[in-house]
């Protein structure tokens, strides 16, 4: 062996010494810009959450009672087109903070009134009220008559919606589902439908 050489066996254990370096510290930097990328996302939906994270608990009246609802709404002055959203039956139908993330995030506001007997409105429950009936004809007939009693609540609440500053009057909507969509409107009353339906 020539003075000076390295045995072949001795550098090629520097080699994989130096491949196992390289190795670790790319591994190490790999997870150093995951974490880096996961803390800005963190952040970034943070900082949407935060946009839209306390909805303002309003009450307007309803025939003789004073009904509550959420009103989220997006940063700025507006005039903004706005969604009336219909609960359903739940017995407490909360802020509806999933749903509301949606379309406040996208500009619009977000109103859910809570009817009478449900949530933070004062009044009977109306599923409480089906439990009453005697037979299924009555309970038939029940569940017709509850829900167009409620309509006055949604109505109270449009009209409410519609007067508040930050609202575009000529872009509101309505939305539902299951007894949201019961309290629909009957016997031709339009009053409900949309005024203006935005392309999301």
């Amino acid at each position: 062996m020539p003075p000076g050489a390295v045995p072949l066996s001795k550098a090629g254990s520097n080699i994989d010494e130096s491949m196992r370096v390289a190795r670790t510290g790319i591994g190490i930097a790999l997870r150093v810009a995951i974490a880096v990328l996961w803390l800005a996302m963190l952040v970034a939906a943070s900082n949407s959450e935060d946009a839209v994270r306390q909805p303002e608990l309003i009450e307007f009246r309803s025939d003789d009672l004073d009904l509550k609802g959420f009103i989220w709404k997006p940063s700025g002055a507006g005039p903004f087109p706005a969604i009336l959203w219909n609960h359903g039956s739940e017995r407490n139908p909360g802020a509806v903070d999933s749903v509301a993330a949606f379309f406040v995030t996208r500009g619009y506001v977000f109103f859910v009134p809570h009817r009478r007997g449900q949530g933070r409105s004062p009044g009977p429950y109306i599923m409480d009220q089906l439990k009453t009936a005697g037979s299924a004809a009555e309970r038939s007939l029940m569940l017709v008559k509850l829900p167009e009693a409620q309509l006055g609540d949604q109505l109270a609440a449009l009209t409410y919606l519609k007067r508040l500053p930050f609202v575009d009057q000529r872009r509101l909507t309505v939305m539902g589902f299951s007894f949201g969509d019961r309290s629909r409107p009957h016997g031709g009353d339009a009053r409900l439908f949309s005024t203006g339906p935005e392309r999301l």
